[in-house]
């Protein structure tokens, strides 16, 4: 082919080979410009139909006339040869970019916003591009993005679908472009330009994180994937990029194409915007015109230079904190003080504050359950109520770097609420906010309002704020009273009085049956052990993702790892706690959710390093104590086991006589050879909790342990006697079973068989 003349195009070398065929560097002689010159690979004897089809879409392509479009300068036939001529576009592809990493968010946003308005340039005249990915794309030097192979697929393909063609699989193994598919052409339907959108998506994926947003071994496994699953969350892998992007990127992705973008002017719009303020270094994110223009008014009313770079240091800007804190420090939030003598407020109005305030990436807000930890350590109730004279000591205590109080009063109808931002170590009111709500309907808005200036006062810049506030109306529910319900239900649960707080969510339901957050606590509730209720556990869990748009951020999150995890989803599960810890890396509940998946999938090293960290952090937690005696068990380090077991119990002294824990701590010191501290283990348990048949159980099996038939006979005969009232069904199976086992080594099979 070197040499050869076809039409006026002469071949000077081979540049490249692709599924359509063989690409080579050629002169066209007659205008002495170089060009590249795609050979297509034969696919059989065209008809004059096919080829006059062929040539029509050719010349369709060639209409396209854009920046960043490489153009189609003909398509011909020689000597049974077909053959396209295209500009030649010299530099590196998208893909090579990628793979040396280091792509800025700015040259994500200018070539994703270039790449976008050639899409749109094509698909005004429509033309479809149905293979947009990394290697179709090159930037030349001087950094613009050029568009290769618009509507060659189909040309490549003729009558077939799209997706058979460029989905190849060798060996079961994926070639080809299948991870930049949209998921309805896998599913049988026609593309349209939402197609190319979706591709896209996947591109600027690739662009953000450097690794692709659907991978598999297989081409079934990577279809389920895009037919079924989403990517990690691009910031999980990449967190310099901005939340305006990461929502960009998402809504390209969108598995229906009616959610997506509609067209590809509105990314190039969208990205564009975003970058309109972007300042040197930067990574945050522009919010939409519609969030942008509440801000105006900090702007000098000026187009000069000046203003636009007043504004974007107000807009993206840290502010001077009001106290000494960074990011990542920790705020604590003292129980509301309802001044309006209606109870309806007190849980209601509490929660919404916090669910505002945890919108946050820029300041933690310190949780109950650390709170009651603190209050343990400090010789004190647990559950005390926390107003500012105790929020102080619990903040020097645990060095929390800034107390938040919060109350609400009542004139006529208005409402007026206010908060101060203290500063623990001094007592200072550093900050003071006050306003006023026409009527209960703004009371939310008016709280929106307060944790704003907040947020703005700890040293969060603006885009961060308006990019992680969604309001409360829209996140929660418009339903005090079902909020009030909800807040009840959640703190009922944690006291574990158990059926009032799934009386208490339902009756929020019954308020507002749309209330997520409502929907996605009974999930949890029913899958727990108390009702081990999948099906309802699953509905609830369905019914609040079918309500995804009515949480935060940060509770979708959560809901989704969640519910993977309940459904022993194990792999969906761990990443998407990996990817919810890389924004919340402070949150050591869903620390310990990951440990805890780990630790029940037999990954007692991995869960290990979890708890490690946790433990770093929070030392006196009990629990993470107790299962990181319990991997390290699983992994027959039984001394390091008792060591934790027994730092557990002295943070909480009551643990060592409960059930399985009693019954883990004794057996360890029979590993241990230690069997007389093991049966004091079990016989301290037995009286401190004489109507409870487990420790009774564990003596017994120690005795058959030892031989001693005679004796585990007295003790399953009294955990029979114990159990008879126990509505815990398999724990009085297994009585029966280790009674049963006793009879026959005690050659009674009639009795064994009875109580089998």
């Amino acid at each position: 082919m070197i040499g050869r003349l076809l039409g006026r195009y002469r071949v000077d070398s081979k540049i490249g080979a692709g599924g359509m065929g063989e690409v080579y560097l050629g002169e066209d002689t007659r205008l002495g410009r170089p060009v590249a010159i795609k050979v297509l690979a034969p696919r059989g004897t065209l008809d004059a139909g096919h080829r006059k089809r062929l040539k029509r879409e050719a010349t369709a392509m060639s209409r396209l006339n854009h920046p960043n479009i490489a153009t189609v300068y003909d398509f011909n036939r020689v000597d049974d040869i077909d053959y396209l001529v295209m500009e030649y576009v010299q530099g590196e592809t998208l893909a090579d970019r990628i793979r040396s990493g280091g792509l800025q968010e700015k040259d994500i946003r200018r070539w994703g916003s270039q790449i976008a308005d050639a899409m749109a340039e094509a698909h005004a005249l429509g033309v479809l591009h149905r293979d947009i990915k990394p290697q179709n794309i090159m930037i030349t030097p001087q950094h613009q993005a050029k568009v290769l192979d618009f509507g060659l697929a189909k040309l490549s393909i003729g009558e077939h679908d799209v997706a058979s063609a460029i989905t190849a699989t060798v060996d079961g193994n994926v070639v080809g472009t299948m991870p930049y598919i949209a998921p309805e052409c896998l599913s049988g339907s026609a593309a349209d330009d939402r197609a190319d959108i979706f591709a896209l998506g996947a591109v600027l994926y690739e662009m953000a994180t450097g690794h692709r947003a659907f991978k598999a071994d297989t081409s079934p496994q990577l279809i389920d994937k895009i037919l079924h699953e989403e990517p990690p969350a691009a910031s999980a892998l990449n967190r310099q990029i901005s939340p305006a992007l990461e929502r960009c990127i998402e809504k390209c992705l969108d598995k229906d194409p009616e959610r997506r973008y509609q067209s590809a002017r509105e990314i190039s719009v969208d990205l564009q915007r975003f970058d309109e303020f972007e300042s040197s270094g930067s990574h945050a994110g522009r919010e939409p015109a519609h969030r942008q223009l509440r801000w105006s008014r900090f702007a000098i009313p000026s187009i000069a230079v000046v203003a636009a770079a007043a504004l974007a240091i107000i807009w993206f800007g840290s502010s001077e904190p009001a106290l000494s804190f960074a990011a990542r420090d920790w705020i604590l939030l003292t129980d509301f003080e309802n001044q309006t003598g209606d109870t309806r407020y007190d849980a209601a109005i509490q929660t919404a504050f916090l669910t505002s305030l945890e919108q946050s990436l820029h300041a933690n807000v310190y949780p109950r359950s650390r709170v009651a930890t603190v209050l343990r350590r400090m010789g004190r109730e647990f559950d005390l109520p926390v107003d500012e004279e105790l929020g102080r000591e619990i903040c020097l205590r645990a060095d929390i770097r800034g107390l938040v109080t919060a109350s609400m009063g009542q004139v006529g109808q208005q409402f007026v609420l206010s908060a101060q931002l203290i500063d623990p170590s001094t007592g200072e009111r550093v900050r003071s906010y006050v306003e006023h709500a026409d009527g209960e309907d703004e009371i939310l808005k008016t709280l929106e309002s307060i944790s704003k200036h907040l947020r703005r006062d700890l040293g969060e810049s603006l885009a961060s704020i308006h990019s992680h506030n969604e309001p409360l109306l829209e996140v929660t529910t418009a339903s005090l009273d079902a909020l009030r319900f909800f807040a009840e239900g959640v703190s009922a649960w944690q006291r574990i009085d158990t059926r009032l707080a799934t009386e208490l969510l339902h009756q929020a339901i019954e308020l507002d049956s749309d209330f997520a957050m409502a929907h996605a606590a009974l999930g949890a509730q029913y899958y727990s052990h108390v009702y081990n209720d999948s099906e309802k556990g699953e509905y609830h869990y369905r019914r609040a993702l079918e309500l995804v748009d009515r949480v935060t951020d940060r509770e979708r999150r959560i809901i989704e790892t969640e519910f993977a995890a309940h459904r022993d989803h194990l792999d969906e599960a761990s990443r998407l706690y990996r990817a919810y810890l890389t924004l919340y890396p402070d949150d050591l509940q869903m620390q310990q959710g990951l440990a805890k998946l780990l630790m029940n999938s037999n990954l007692y090293e991995e869960a290990i390093a979890v708890y490690e960290e946790v433990l770093r952090i929070e030392p006196d937690d009990a629990a993470a104590n107790i299962n990181f005696g319990a991997c390290h068990a699983g992994l027959g380090h039984y001394e390091i086991a008792v060591t934790s077991y027994e730092r557990a119990f002295e943070f909480e002294p009551s643990w060592q006589d409960w059930g399985n824990i009693n019954h883990e701590y004794g057996f360890f010191q029979v590993r241990l050879g230690r069997r007389d501290k093991a049966r004091a283990v079990f016989d301290h348990a037995a009286e401190a909790n004489p109507d409870n048949h487990g420790p009774h159980r564990s003596l017994g099996l120690l005795a058959l342990y030892e031989g001693k038939i005679a004796e585990a006979r007295r003790q399953f005969d009294k955990t029979i006697e114990l159990s008879q009232g126990d509505d815990m069904r398999l724990s009085r199976s297994r009585n029966y079973l280790f009674a049963s086992f006793t009879s026959r080594w005690e050659g009674d099979p009639v009795r064994s068989v009875e109580e089998l």
